[in-house]
């Protein structure tokens, strides 16, 4: 996989950004991970599960927008391999922006992204 593309996040992200987010964390050590999951080695599906109920709302919120980056291979095939998340609170006349840009300038944003952020508890 060479080439990356940005592009909005939908609802069928979810399960791919559920394994983006668990992986950055056990590979970073995170000991704030460690101790709330301290079993999640034998009990992964538990673990998976928490995290995708606390994920599945920013496919869904008006004040959250998402974005992933897709890596996309010389025959076509297409892998998310990292994602972003925006939250606001939004006052009576605002509202999200519906879309962010995927031109130029979200290929130059996308070909320098490489870790995935993760979500604050």
């Amino acid at each position: 996989m060479s080439d990356f593309r940005l592009r909005d996040g939908t609802a069928n992200d979810i399960d791919r950004i559920t394994d983006i987010t668990l992986s950055a964390m056990k590979k970073a050590k995170d000991s704030l991970f460690a101790y709330n999951f301290p079993r999640s080695d034998e009990y992964p599906h538990d673990s998976r599960y928490y995290w995708k109920l606390r994920l599945e709302p920013t496919a869904y919120s008006k004040d959250t927008k998402f974005l992933v980056v897709e890596a996309v291979g010389s025959q076509g095939e297409k892998k998310v391999v990292a994602w972003s998340e925006w939250n606001w609170n939004s006052g009576a006349n605002e509202s999200a922006p519906q879309s962010f840009p995927t031109d130029t300038y979200g290929k130059a944003i996308a070909s320098k992204t490489t870790l995935p952020r993760q979500r604050p508890c």
